[in-house]
């Protein structure tokens, strides 16, 4: 009996998960993994990698560019992209995601997508480099 009312409940709040915006007043989008490929499949999107650099060379997906959250050089390393374009985000821990896009939005990008845990889009199937 327990089985049968945990089941529908953890498909709710997996659903939920995966649609909550971040807290940069609604501007981020969050989106699970699927979606995510989606996204980074149109070409619309500038991916970045927020892990540290060794776990980038050690594979990414494939285009992104690597933008450390952790060592503290993420706010100087945006200087150089264009605000207009789009953004889609991944790190290892996806509450580091949350973070780095709260921070984008509140420096002008508009456009932030949050695509969570990179082992996520790497179980999901994103190409690899």
């Amino acid at each position: 009996m327990r089985t049968l009312l945990v089941a529908p409940l953890l498909v709710v709040l997996l659903t939920f998960s995966a649609c909550n915006s971040s807290e940069a007043d609604g501007k981020v989008t969050v989106v699970g993994p699927r979606e995510a490929l989606t996204l980074i499949e149109s070409g619309d999107y500038v991916v970045l990698d927020l892990r540290s650099s060794e776990a980038y060379e050690a594979g990414h997906v494939k285009g992104a560019m690597s933008v450390p959250y952790g060592d503290g050089s993420l706010k100087e390393r945006l200087v150089d992209l264009e605000a207009d374009d789009r953004f889609l985000l991944y790190s290892r821990d996806p509450k580091v995601a949350d973070r780095a896009a709260d921070l984008l939005v509140s420096l002008g990008f508009p456009h932030v997508v949050d695509a969570g845990a990179f082992g996520l889009l790497a179980l999901a199937g994103a190409e690899l480099e």
